[in-house]
Parts: structure tokens; C-alpha cells; sequence
């Protein structure tokens, strides 16, 4: 959906941007006659910069893709719990089934809605972000991005220490922000 976007969006400017340049080169218009302008040096070379930036750019989110990561989950280096097994599977789970759909810049049909995603966890891992409480930590992308928390099987009280720790951390956070 969105990493799909910007890629799009970023081979578009390139395009748009360089190809004015070599068009006007090409059909031998005046311009390719004259000698070269600092204006047209400075313009040229920022133009190359900017396709160098954007292309790192593009690598680098297809590389977070093939390891089925976003930037944050990457930066945070923790293992990656969307990770689907194979690079092509990634891909599927980011772009949609149709592979031949995945360059136009069209919505793809069906799954994934984008808000959430199927995880692979390991039975008894202990890697999955657990806490002291018994609640398991899952990120899920939101507007607000936020934390969800899933419950475990029913414990005997477990509601009680919910209430008891969203107060413990809001009272924390309040005497935070006032000081």
C-alpha cells in the first residue's frame, strides 16, 4: 500500500525530472547547442543527487519488505515476528497475490487491509515481547500508533491487574508531564 506509493511516486519525480533534460538533449533543441550554464551544472547535479537519495530510498524499503519489517521495527532491531519465511512471501503479504500488479499504482484487491497482519511465533520462545503480567505485546500499524495488548488464556484475576497497571501508568505519566 504505502511503500508501494512512494515507490511509485519516487520513480515518477526521476523520470519526470531527468527526462525533461534528456528530451530537450535528444530532439537537439537550442539548449543542447549552447555551453553549459552554472545554472544548468547546479540543476543537473541536484537532480542526480536527488535520484542517488531516492534510489537508496527504494533499496532500502525493499530490502525492509523482504525481511517484512517497517522502519521503526528495524531501528528497534528485534526480531522480526511478520516474517513469512521467504522473501517472495514478504512480498505477497505487503503487495497483495498478484505479482504483476505490484509496479501500477492501482489498490490491490483483498488482503492485506493494511491494519493487520499474521504472525509466526514460536512455541515457548520467550522472544515475543512478554511481560511481567502475562500480556503479550503486538505492534499493529494505526493512526495512532499505538500498542495492543492480546490477553493469554483466562487467569484467575487477570482484569484486576489490567485496571491496576493502566492507573499505575497513568498516574505515572500525568506526575511526568506536570514536572
Amino acid at each position: 500500500g504505502c511503500v508501494c506509493a512512494f515507490v511509485w511516486v519516487c520513480v515518477r519525480v526521476c523520470v519526470c525530472v531527468g527526462g525533461w533534460r534528456c528530451a530537450s538533449q535528444l530532439l537537439g533543441s537550442e539548449l543542447s547547442e549552447a555551453p553549459a550554464h552554472v545554472t544548468e551544472i547546479v540543476c543537473s547535479l541536484c537532480t542526480a543527487l536527488f535520484a542517488f537519495l531516492l534510489t537508496f530510498f527504494m533499496l532500502f524499503h525493499l530490502y525492509l519488505i523482504s525481511i517484512n519489517k517497517t522502519t521503526l521495527e528495524y531501528m528497534g532491531r528485534s526480531p522480526s515476528t511478520y516474517h513469512k519465511g521467504s522473501i517472495l512471501a514478504n512480498f505477497e503479504d505487503v503487495f497483495g497475490p498478484l505479482s504483476w500488479r505490484w509496479l501500477v499504482p492501482i489498490p490491490s484487491t483483498g488482503v492485506p487491509s493494511g491494519w493487520s497482519y499474521s504472525r509466526e511465533l514460536e512455541a515457548g520462545s520467550g522472544s515475543s515481547g512478554d511481560l511481567e503480567d502475562g500480556l503479550q505485546t503486538m505492534t499493529v500499524p494505526s493512526a495512532i500508533a499505538d500498542a495492543v495488548l492480546v490477553r493469554r488464556p483466562q487467569q484467575q484475576g487477570t482484569q484486576q491487574i489490567l485496571a491496576n497497571k493502566a492507573d499505575s501508568r497513568s498516574s505515572r505519566l500525568s506526575s511526568i508531564i506536570k514536572s
